[in-house]
């Protein structure tokens, strides 16, 4: 889910575009890249379907950031029939092939195909001036809202759960953690950390630590048999829709209970990884939106004081055998770090707050 960005001008001849999308591009030259981009994915997408109506689709909303736009398109005043996707950085444009060819596996799984409806399906892909595109299918649904009362939000989790377990389920690889995937879970994600570590004198202390992780990780994965899978990699409240009447209207047993509609936003989807890290990210970064703080803060409250009961008694029944809660939260924050890194480098290696809450407020605990 994409956050806005700041509002600049857009050049008049840019036509059939929102003022939300006009506030989100940075400059004119960008803002007639992107108005082409979004005319040359329409027409694109007449041609393959042989449909001209659709050629008088324009964007309906739009919201921006790290490095690309998600834009709605259909008739004026109508619904929206597509979404698309523009990435123009070099680090979005990644996650946007990674996005379409993750959709286009997951199309591809059979043991997927009732659950597939929960997914957006490609209907085109391109590249237009610095545009990369991929066009996508609007999902039914509401993105959905964490709720204050913990008996409430509880079930909306429960129900975030028990919609991504079929992926896990159906991409699910018994493995040994071999030196090459310690290197990739351990060595490259600590390295990734080391390098966001702001010199001064607590440089050292912060080195000294990660090396200390780093080995306490070796000694408890190297050689261990694990359950991996196809994980999403984003999963939280933002990218995950509801039935709008979730609010009022859908009960199970007496409790309200989320309806999922949708999941979105693949970019971040990565094989070959603990089904945890999906858990664990809805989990804390649900806490951390709620509470307002970095969520490095609330790992290291989690480091300090241990997950709270209702977020493990959602977590334990997927628990990796001999898996400490510790060590899967230390794996699942050395990943959100090199993640966020991968996502948004310039923002992450230049951002001294982001670096302080997010990397060092876990190392001095951790």
């Amino acid at each position: 889910m994409l956050s806005p960005d700041l509002p600049v001008p857009l050049p008049a001849r840019v036509r059939a575009i929102p003022g939300r999308l006009r506030r989100s591009i940075r400059d004119r030259r960008a803002a007639s890249h992107a108005s082409a981009a979004i005319e040359g994915a329409i027409a694109e997408h007449a041609a393959r379907l042989r449909d001209p109506r659709v050629l008088r689709w324009t964007a309906l909303d739009a919201a921006s950031g790290e490095g690309g736009l998600v834009v709605r398109l259909g008739p004026p005043g109508g619904p929206a029939r597509a979404l698309l996707r523009l990435a123009d950085g070099e680090a979005a444009r990644a996650g946007l092939a990674a996005e379409a060819d993750v959709l286009a596996r997951l199309d591809r799984t059979p043991a997927l195909a009732d659950w597939r409806s929960l997914v957006p399906e490609v209907l085109g892909t391109g590249v237009h001036e610095r545009w990369q595109y991929v066009l996508e299918t609007v999902l039914p649904g509401r993105t959905l809202r964490l709720h204050a009362d913990p008996r409430r939000r509880e079930h909306q989790l429960r129900a975030v759960v028990a919609a991504i377990a079929p992926l896990h389920a159906a991409t699910f690889a018994v493995e040994t953690v071999t030196p090459g995937l310690v290197e990739r879970w351990v060595d490259r994600r600590i390295r990734s950390a080391a390098e966001l570590l702001l010199p001064g004198p607590g440089e050292r202390a912060g080195r000294d630590r990660l090396v200390g992780l780093q080995a306490e990780l070796w000694a408890t994965m190297g050689g261990r048999r694990v359950r991996t899978a196809l994980v999403h990699g984003d999963l939280w409240a933002g990218n995950i829709l509801v039935d709008g009447s979730e609010e009022t209207a859908r009960h199970d047993g007496g409790q309200p209970s989320a309806a999922i509609t949708g999941i979105v936003d693949w970019d971040s989807a990565t094989e070959h990884e603990l089904p945890a890290h999906d858990l664990l990210h809805l989990l804390l970064y649900g806490r951390r939106r709620l509470e307002r703080r970095p969520l490095g803060h609330v790992v290291a409250d989690v480091l300090r004081l241990g997950l709270r009961p209702e977020e493990r008694a959602l977590l334990e029944p997927h628990l990796a055998p001999g898996l400490s809660e510790r060590v899967l939260v230390l794996l699942y924050w050395l990943r959100f770090v090199e993640m966020n890194e991968r996502r948004q480098p310039l923002a992450v290696r230049t951002g001294r707050a982001w670096r302080v809450d997010n990397v060092e407020s876990v190392l001095r605990v951790g």
